[in-house]
């Protein structure tokens, strides 16, 4: 099964500086285009979009280990399976993935750092209702992260909700090059 829209491959585009990214997309650090792949039937967009994620997961200022549990914990709220599928290569967070996923509101302790458990907790909030995100639980992450930090974490998962909404409306599966699944399925509800 593939997502509603078919994924545009590198060398599929008709503008070679998409062709190019997508290249350099399945080598990089998903390894899965399936999103970009999607969002590259309008070249601008994509081409705009992928350094939007670079600058706040590869080179922001937070780890990227902490943006992508927050990253899972969001998939699991936004139910995406899509999201929860894919990983950011490089990064290693398998022997907390489970607990991330799992817990609601992890705290710090054996498995997550006070870090990683504020910026899921944080991550859990953006996808239920950022309006969670109260004066006392800033206070929180005021103690514990930057500005600039705090800045890149709610940036991230703003982000996160946005690709949940474009991957989950699209049905959105792996790219069918990578080890990534093809045959996510999706809830559908009536209104």
């Amino acid at each position: 099964m593939s997502g509603r829209i078919a994924v545009v491959k590198p060398g599929e585009s008709s503008d070679p500086e998409t062709n190019a990214l997508l290249k350099e997309l399945t080598e990089g650090w998903f390894g899965d285009i399936g999103m970009f792949g999607t969002i590259a039937r309008i070249p601008t967009l994509v081409k705009r979009m992928v350094p939007v994620f670079e600058a706040f997961f590869a080179q922001g200022v937070v780890e990227p280990p902490l943006i992508e549990l927050m990253r899972l914990k969001m998939g699991v709220i936004n139910d995406c399976a899509y999201c929860l599928d894919v990983r950011a290569q490089g990064v290693d967070v398998s022997t907390k993935e489970t607990y991330v996923q799992s817990t609601r509101q992890p705290q710090a302790g054996d498995v997550l750092t006070e870090r990683e458990a504020l910026a899921v907790c944080l991550g859990e909030r953006l996808a239920l209702d950022p309006h969670t995100v109260t004066d006392e639980f800033f206070a929180k992450l005021q103690a514990v992260f930057t500005d600039e930090e705090i800045v890149n974490l709610v940036f991230a998962g703003s982000i996160f909700n946005w690709g949940a909404t474009f991957n989950i409306a699209l049905h959105t599966t792996g790219d069918g090059m990578s080890a990534q699944r093809t045959d996510h399925s999706y809830v559908q509800v009536a209104v």
